[in-house]
């Protein structure tokens, strides 16, 4: 053990050790790319669990394989007029529909005061955030031209999800720099040097991403589909690990 660590850490290996550290990492990175966790309920469970049995059940109904748009037309200025209805049906039966589930939009529904009028649009489910986003602001767009005095909301399962997918955009990559520069300010209080502080963030960043490449590549191997909370886990462990077996390997309970 003294002989090995004496290899990794003298004057002479010590590069070689780095670099080929380097250039392995760099290869798993570009071998593995990246995967998203799913985040469904029954992602990870066996399929005696009762979450895998609903969503089994869920298939066999016909409008398990569907979602919807609803747009909302509501008059600035009072009554919607027979001319903003027909120009509402239109989209209904023409742009609206080639973007529907088999190509059709029933006609729109208008409220007992005529101010409100209500469009349902059948949609394929689209699992990519990106894909549905674009989606849903094409429905926007198609449904807003040319109507003068009219507002238009999209709502629905569609617009729920894509609403909030919105939400969440860019609140990871924001906690992480957060923790970044709060773990940053510390190594620099801590190390009092204007680049030794460097060598732990990048260390342990590095080592979060192998790690949940590594277990991604695992579990895709045998079959397990991991969810956000065990990639999430991962992380915690990943960071903390090597603090607690330095302080092991000094004696602890």
């Amino acid at each position: 053990m003294g002989a090995l660590t004496r290899f990794l850490t003298s004057a002479k290996t010590s590069w070689i050790i780095l670099v080929i550290t380097a250039l392995a990492a760099t290869a798993l990175f570009a071998l593995a790319g990246s995967e998203e966790s799913e985040t469904a309920p029954s992602v990870g469970l066996p399929s005696s669990a009762e979450s895998v049995k609903v969503d089994q059940l869920l298939e066999e109904f016909p409008s398990a394989d569907a979602t919807s748009a609803l747009l909302v037309f509501a008059s600035e200025d009072g009554v919607l007029d027979e001319k903003t209805l027909s120009l509402i049906d239109q989209k209904a039966f023409g742009d609206l529909a080639a973007l529907a589930l088999h190509g059709a939009v029933p006609p729109a529904q208008v409220s007992d005061d005529g101010t409100v009028a209500l469009v349902v649009v059948p949609l394929e489910p689209e699992p990519d955030v990106a894909e549905q986003t674009a989606r849903a602001q094409e429905i926007r767009d198609i449904a807003a031209a040319d109507l003068e005095g009219v507002r238009v909301y999209l709502t629905g399962a569609e617009g729920f999800e894509v609403d909030i997918a919105a939400v969440f955009d860019g609140a990871d990559f924001t906690l992480l720099l957060t923790t970044v520069i709060v773990v940053a300010v510390l190594l620099l209080i801590t190390y009092r040097s204007p680049w030794l502080w460097i060598v732990p963030l990048v260390v342990i960043g590095l080592a979060d991403a192998l790690a949940g490449i590594v277990a991604r590549q695992v579990a895709s191997a045998v079959g397990i589909q991991l969810d956000a909370s065990i990639t999430g886990i991962l992380s915690v462990l990943v960071s903390f690990g090597p603090g607690r077996c330095r302080r092991c390997d000094r004696g602890c309970d």
